[in-house]
């Protein structure tokens, strides 16, 4: 099961992101505001659907590409001080932020880090009985597992001793067993651990009409904008990892407006970068890129022209990237959703 301080972290991203907000500007300019059920969940005959048509966001973790060249110089990242950035967290960094990190330089360079040797030592801290774990409790949980075979994935399997992929497949199984809608960020390292087992020949075969059920239970029309994206983006992310057919059409129109109506009003909106990020993802899953191609290339300059990461010139401040590893967690974060976001899409450029 996830542990507390894992789903606290992660929920609460944006409500940290705002009360640092004043510390954070002079290390990554934001965006201008103006601009229990017990139906049976395993069949033998089905599997999470491929669609090979499709590539998405979630198609690369694992074995992410790089970002085309003329995009990657567009970005301002100070790639000297990027490198160093995790040293001086060595002691506290998750197995979240070190898969950042990871994908980030393979995203800009195409390369691991210089520093793999000693990242991974780290990665190795975090494994108990072959199972991933966080720094805050010795019972492996989905999270940790998910970012743990994502570490592993992106480096070409180097470190394969120290997970049991059988064991892993267990806990995964359990997990299914007892699924709950309203778990819905659980639910989404879950699936997304499901699809990135099968790039090591691991399936796992669904009920994928049950499952898609079981999600779109989530009720996330009455929470803030804020929320309501997040919620959004993971039960679209969820509902496209178990069937890469569902569509808009299958969106219950009060959200569906609700999303469209906070795209009309973006520019009055003081959303985080890593917010603007996932609105973009959400329309790439919703098949709505023509749709809002205008509006998607003013959105990207922006994301592109208007941060910066790992500069000098505010190493020395007390909440830096350099001396903080919260500020130094939410940095790599913020720049690894542009990336992504970037990634998925190229011909936008």
């Amino acid at each position: 099961m996830e542990k507390k301080h894992s789903e606290v972290s992660n929920q609460n991203e944006d409500n940290i992101i705002k009360k640092l907000k004043k510390a954070i500007k002079d290390n990554t300019e934001l965006l201008n505001p103006k601009m229990q059920d017990t139906d049976n969940v395993f069949v033998s005959e089905s599997n999470i659907r491929d669609n090979q048509e499709i590539n998405l966001f979630f198609d690369n973790i694992g074995n992410i590409p790089i970002l085309d060249i003329n995009v990657g110089n567009l970005l301002n990242i100070d790639k000297s001080n990027l490198l160093v950035s995790i040293i001086n967290h060595m002691d506290d960094v998750s197995l979240e932020t070190i898969y950042f990190y990871i994908s980030i330089f393979k995203m800009i360079t195409g390369d691991l880090p210089a520093n793999i040797s000693l990242i991974l030592s780290i990665v190795e801290n975090h494994s108990n009985k072959s199972l991933f774990i966080s720094r805050y409790n010795q019972n492996p949980d989905i999270i940790n597992n998910f970012y743990g075979l994502a570490i592993i994935s992106e480096t070409i399997k180097m470190n394969m001793n120290i997970i049991d992929l059988t064991r892993l497949k267990e806990l995964l199984l359990d997990e299914l067993k007892v699924i709950n809608h309203n778990k819905i960020l659980s639910n989404y390292y879950l699936f997304n651990c499901i699809n990135l087992l099968k790039k090591f020949n691991f399936n796992i075969e669904m009920n994928n009409d049950i499952l898609l059920r079981k999600i779109n239970e989530t009720q996330i029309n009455d929470t803030e904008k804020e929320e309501f994206i997040s919620n959004l983006f993971i039960i679209l992310s969820i509902s496209k990892l178990i069937d890469k057919n569902y569509s808009a059409k299958n969106i219950d129109n009060k959200s569906l407006k609700k999303f469209e109506d906070i795209i009309k009003n973006l520019y009055k909106n003081d959303f985080s970068l890593t917010q603007y990020s996932k609105i973009l993802l959400i329309i790439d899953l919703l098949g709505f890129q023509q749709k809002y191609s205008k509006e998607i290339k003013i959105w990207l300059n922006k994301l592109i022209n208007h941060t910066k990461f790992f500069m000098s010139e505010i190493e020395n401040e007390e909440f830096s990237w350099k001396n903080d590893i919260t500020a130094f967690s939410i940095e790599v974060k913020m720049l690894y959703w542009i990336l992504i976001t970037c990634l998925q899409y190229q011909s936008f450029f």
